[in-house]
C-alpha cells in the first residue's frame, strides 16, 4: 500500500519546553489512526476537578 500522510523528524518545542522531539510516523491507505487526550487540560490550567479514575 502507498503512504497516504508521512513525516519524518518532526520537532515541536513550546519555548523551550520540547514537546516532539523527531517523530516519525507514516499512515498507509486504508488505515484509521486516532489520537485522543485527557479533557483538553494544560499546565497551570484547570477548567473542572478530575474525575476520580484520573485523581493521583
Amino acid at each position: 500500500m502507498t503512504k497516504a500522510i508521512g513525516v519524518a523528524g518532526l520537532h515541536k518545542a513550546f519555548g523551550r519546553t520540547p514537546a516532539l522531539d523527531g517523530l516519525d510516523l507514516g499512515v498507509t491507505t486504508g488505515e484509521v489512526h486516532g489520537y485522543s487526550r485527557a479533557r483538553n487540560r494544560s499546565p497551570g490550567r484547570r477548567s473542572s476537578p478530575s474525575p476520580p479514575w484520573q485523581r493521583p
